[in-house]
């Protein structure tokens, strides 16, 4: 394990525990359902990341970790008539916006591209792309919370362009994946780290569940729509 590992594996490993706490504490008495999924879902990617499940070498080979989309199915369940879904949706815009700050790590895949360890266009798309995103998501959590005039047009644009983001990077991810059968980017060594313990987290569950931050983000924008000529 390189250094770059080393610092990926902590950014990653950080950045999971930090959305899992903070969703948690903000999901109140509820807290539970929410750390138990969230957590649970982790550990298990974790796993069988661990054990090389997703290693082209010995597992499922790299391709597979577009297959992260599916976990979104799983994540369809916190947005059910649930204990987990109904402590997603109390949680407050401003928390779900902040999260995303995360994404400022996205810098390590432009440097892993520096290195030669990764090829084509998703290191730095994907890595610059996730940065300002996660460097505004501050600005944006404050707009959240104070609510200016025009701030939910602005809020609605950004978490568009965050989900934009994240389907971008999982494309470019596997059409630059060695032996994907989607492969159009073929310089070689194309996105195989990915596949690699702990980089895998990321598209097997970070861009998850932000995508499902994203997505109950426009909820709490829909619905605040709905409020305020209620409120008026």
């Amino acid at each position: 394990m390189t250094n770059l590992d080393l610092v990926g594996a902590l950014a990653v490993g950080m950045c999971g525990s930090l959305i899992v706490a903070l969703l948690s504490v903000e999901a109140g008495k509820k807290a539970g359902a929410v750390a138990m999924f969230l957590g649970g879902w982790g550990l298990v990617v974790a796993a069988l990341a661990a054990a090389g499940l997703f290693t082209s070498m010995q597992g499922i080979g790299t391709p597979a970790i577009g297959a992260g989309w599916l976990a979104l199915i799983a994540a369809g369940l916190l947005l059910s008539p649930t204990d987990a879904g109904r402590a997603v949706r109390s949680i407050q815009l401003p928390v779900l916006t902040a999260v995303q700050t995360v994404r400022v790590f996205g810098i390590l895949f432009v440097i892993l591209e520096w290195q030669g360890r990764m090829s084509g266009p998703f290191g730095p798309i994907a890595g610059w792309g996730a940065v300002f995103i996660g460097a505004t998501a501050p600005l944006m959590a404050w707009l959240a919370a104070r609510r200016p005039q025009g701030s939910a047009a602005l809020l609605r644009a950004w978490n568009a362009l965050g989900l934009l983001d994240l389907v971008t990077a999982v494309s470019l991810g596997v059409a630059s994946a060695p032996g994907s059968p989607v492969r159009v980017f073929t310089s070689d060594p194309g996105t195989e780290v990915m596949g690699t313990f702990a980089w895998v987290l990321v598209p097997t569950f970070l861009v998850p569940v932000l995508t499902l931050l994203h997505l109950a983000s426009f909820r709490s924008l829909a619905a605040r729509r709905v409020a305020s000529p209620a409120a008026a």
